[in-house]
């Protein structure tokens, strides 16, 4: 489970570089080409921000709710979870 107050961090050894829809989330191993609204939410991914401060950021930028944003949240941080793209230290 996903904590409001984590702060999630990338892995070392994970890239980004920018591809023709969005960006492209890569380790040797894997890779994942995300949307607008990932490469934003990946773009606070870093240490700095919690999970309760991207979901605010999150909501206000595309004028979600709240409680939808959140969700959309932890559903994209558990899949970069899973891949292996951030960690939970």
């Amino acid at each position: 489970m996903i904590d409001d107050n984590w702060r999630p961090r990338r892995t070392i050894g994970t890239f980004t570089r920018r591809s023709e829809t969005g960006i492209l989330i890569e380790t040797y191993h894997d890779g994942y080409q995300v949307n607008e609204a990932g490469a934003f939410i990946w773009s606070m991914v870093g240490g700095e921000h919690s999970v309760a401060d991207i979901t605010a950021q999150l909501a206000g930028r595309y004028e979600l709710d709240a409680g939808y944003a959140h969700t959309v949240l932890v559903d994209f941080l558990t899949e970069l979870r899973d891949r292996g793209f951030i960690s939970k230290d």
